[in-house]
């Protein structure tokens, strides 16, 4: 079993996962990913990741129902969400922060952002090698 943090990738657009993934996993975190909430939510409750990132584009539920059966959820409850959105929604972040979310993070991906986000949520002292 790996001592590195694992990271839930739920993320519609393929080349926005495979990116994501691709560099969550260059900065030593361990990645799962699903491209629909109901799969995300089936690796939430059989992983318990230790951070989740949640694109509003999926297609098959809602994102803020998504974060609602996480919060409601007692094994998944305390899993820290960033949602991901379009810039020109950013003011819809607010929404889901009160529904639940931890951060919001703009598409297209600030990477720079990205890595503070897991740094802040996932400390280094729970992050060894």
């Amino acid at each position: 079993m790996s001592n590195k943090p694992l990271v839930l990738l739920i993320e519609a657009d393929l080349d926005h996962l495979n990116l994501i993934n691709t560099y969550v996993g260059s900065l030593n975190y361990s990645c799962i990913s699903a491209q629909e909430g109901i799969r995300g939510l089936v690796l939430a409750q059989t992983h318990r990741p230790n951070l989740i990132t949640l694109d509003v584009a999926i297609s098959d539920l809602p994102a803020i129902e998504v974060i609602g059966h996480l919060k409601q959820n007692p094994d998944t409850q305390g899993i820290p969400v960033i949602i991901s959105l379009p810039a020109n929604q950013k003011q819809e972040c607010n929404l889901f922060i009160i529904a639940g979310a931890n951060d919001c993070l703009e598409k297209p991906y600030d990477l720079e952002k990205l890595e503070a986000l897991l740094k802040y949520y996932l400390p280094v002292n729970e992050h060894s090698n």
